[in-house]
């Protein structure tokens, strides 16, 4: 982080590629994030705080036994309410019983926003909406008191990180990952601040570089296509939408391939899946499985370079539906699944469902589906 005057003169990918590098470390020192965290922070990106809660009320059987969770299971007049305790009571109750645990100062500014995080969840999950305003107020308080906490994704991964913290070992874990994080998340505001770049610590893999150099200068759209207005990528984004394209429909048709850059183009137009670039939405945690580091990954992302077949194929294709110049056959999908892909994570033992969660309200948005080669399109951009 000794970067000083430098950083005024670093390009955004190289901002990328340090940011990147101290998250990877962080992986390398604690382990990727959890995958009921990052299932928090996927079903809280995709269908908001409420299913996510309840997601993961229903899955986590240690979150439901939990003694900070306890006190919110059924009514608002159980528990803490019996005694007419407010918000801020709450807060500082809890903070002091990690105080006298050995686990967090009752002014660490960090262990606060993660309790106040999981007294929003409890709240939200009793249906005690005033309560949990409340406590998102404070959540928004401690942001704007540490800006590091909002800087790119970080509040959501604190937030995921904050679910975790079950009981007093588990919270411990939690917050001093959580200190690691906060502070990507500071270097991250403070290197946008100096900059003028918005950033992402995406951890992918990204070079000093932060991978431009692969894929050569961004391609110009000139003017309007046929089928909608031309979004100009960064040579980075053009480069991460065709090794998306690849990792998620290498097999599949044109058409296919076509449809998976389309969703890409969707998500980003519709806003809210991880971020305002095509980066952004294509890394998004648990979102394009192809750039998963576990169940669902696949080597394709970054089997190919400028020059191959099947990344100039891709490539063709992106530029087609990011210039506007090739029909959405999805309808203006948002999300797809794959049902052999589906199946085969069972198999495996890597879930139970063989059916994305989402599935019903995306269809039910969308009034149906759309099939094209082995994907199935739901949802309305």
């Amino acid at each position: 982080s000794n970067i000083g005057g430098q950083v005024e003169d670093i390009t955004e990918g190289q901002g990328n590629g340090i940011l990147s590098q101290a998250r990877e470390r962080i992986d390398r020192d604690f382990g990727p994030i959890s995958e009921d965290a990052a299932s928090f922070m996927s079903t809280r990106r995709e269908l908001g705080v409420r299913a996510a809660v309840q997601d993961l009320y229903r899955d986590n059987q240690d979150i439901r036994d939990s003694d900070v969770y306890k006190n919110y299971r059924s009514t608002k007049d159980d528990g803490w309410f019996t005694d007419g305790k407010g918000a801020s009571e709450m807060l500082d109750d809890r903070m002091q019983q990690l105080n006298a645990s050995g686990i967090a100062a009752p002014d660490n500014d960090l262990a606060r926003f993660m309790v106040a995080s999981q007294l929003y969840a409890g709240a939200i999950n009793a249906g005690d909406e005033d309560m949990a305003q409340e406590f998102q107020n404070e959540r928004e308080r401690l942001i704007e008191d540490n800006p590091g906490f909002g800087a790119g994704d970080t509040e959501e991964r604190l937030t995921g990180i904050a679910m975790m913290g079950t009981n007093d070992k588990t919270m411990r874990d939690s917050i001093i990952r959580g200190q690691q994080e906060a502070q990507i998340g500071g270097l991250q505001h403070e290197m946008e601040a100096i900059s003028g770049h918005s950033l992402n610590a995406v951890g992918e893999n990204v070079s000093w570089e932060g991978s431009p150099d692969r894929s050569g200068a961004p391609i110009r759209y000139e003017g309007d296509g046929e089928f909608g207005p031309a979004i100009q990528l960064s040579s980075r984004d053009r480069d991460i939408a065709i090794r998306t394209v690849i990792g998620e429909a290498a097999s599949e048709s044109d058409q296919g391939q076509a449809a998976v850059a389309h969703v890409l183009r969707n998500r980003l137009e519709a806003g809210g899946y991880g971020g305002s670039s095509v980066s952004d939405v294509a890394l998004a945690p648990k979102q394009f499985s192809a750039w998963n580091s576990g169940a669902g990954g696949n080597h394709l992302v970054q089997k190919y370079d400028p020059g191959d077949e099947a990344y100039e194929r891709a490539g063709r294709l992106v530029d087609g539906v990011f210039s506007g110049q090739l029909d959405d056959p999805t309808n203006g999908a948002t999300h797809y699944y794959s049902p052999a892909g589906m199946q085969k994570l069972v198999r495996d033992g890597d879930q139970t469902n063989v059916l994305p969660r989402w599935l019903e309200e995306k269809r039910q948005e969308s009034g149906g589906e759309t099939t094209i080669g082995g994907h199935i399109f739901v949802g309305r951009a």
